[in-house]
């Protein structure tokens, strides 16, 4: 199991101290069930784009539900993109995306 631990600037990380490493933190020992770096990338490019969406969206009534509703696809993307760590940790139970469970 990989332990991070807290941001080095937990007092400004956006991430509620489960740090990405955009502070240059200590980062945990590398297992196999770690990230690759196009999924860290992936996981990474997603935090920009909702950061790029917050400016998109009007600041109107409907702002809340709008940036709720892309919040939920943003974390969908974010889940599926880290949960290839756990198919590598547990072959025989979860699958890599793009792959199948051999029976």
């Amino acid at each position: 199991m990989v332990t991070r631990t807290a941001c080095d600037a937990a007092d400004t990380c956006r991430f509620d101290r489960a740090c990405f490493n955009y502070h240059n933190c200590p980062q945990p020992e590398q297992t196999e069930a770690t990230l690759t770096d196009d999924e860290h990338q992936a996981v990474t490019l997603t935090a920009e784009l909702w950061n790029l969406l917050c400016t998109i969206v009007d600041d109107g009534p409907a702002r809340e539900g709008d940036l709720a509703e892309l919040c939920t696809h943003i974390h969908a993307i974010q889940r599926t993109v880290m949960a290839q760590a756990a198919a590598r940790a547990y072959p025989d139970r979860y699958r890599l995306l793009g792959s199948v469970i051999e029976r």
